[in-house]
């Protein structure tokens, strides 16, 4: 019930993960159908396409305001509201589909990469995190005496 009633708030804020979230479910609803699940399996040429795409479009959502960075001017108001708007949902669909086909993958490769030893000081350190930060966010921002100004590097 809380994500409608932020959905109804702010619509044009919260419509892409709204509907990217329900896609995700489609997917890996799609990925627990045997018969589905064996066709995308199958597939070589289409799981080669897929990595490929998600890998090129995260790598271009990541990289492409690299430029933007070094001068700021350089963008257009077209272009930098363009990508601002569509970098999330193409992020995030890149996500979906490279999650999609590791957790598809019949060496299943996702779930022995994460299963690694190797993550448990990440993980713990990231958890301990996520548990202060509310705190010590909120302890500096009710420190602020002046209002806070988003520049154009602090969008990045």
């Amino acid at each position: 019930m809380l994500i409608f009633k932020l959905f109804i708030n702010k619509p044009y804020t919260k419509i892409y993960a709204v509907a990217l979230g329900i896609q995700m479910g489609h997917l890996f609803k799609l990925c627990t159908d045997e018969t589905r699940l064996n066709l995308l399996k199958k597939n070589k040429i289409f799981r080669v396409c897929l990595y490929l795409v998600s890998l090129l479009v995260l790598g271009y959502v990541t990289l492409a305001p690299y430029p933007a960075q070094l001068q700021p001017m350089a963008w257009s108001n077209l272009h930098n509201s363009l990508f601002i708007a569509l970098s999330r949902p193409f992020f995030i669909i890149g996500l979906m589909t490279l999650m999609m086909l590791l957790f598809t993958s019949e060496r299943n490769l996702l779930m022995r990469a994460i299963s690694h030893e190797f993550w448990t000081p990440l993980a713990r350190l990231s958890y301990s995190v996520y548990l202060v930060f509310p705190i010590m966010s909120s302890i500096l921002l009710s420190q602020i005496t002046s209002s806070l100004v988003l520049s154009y590097y602090t969008m990045f």
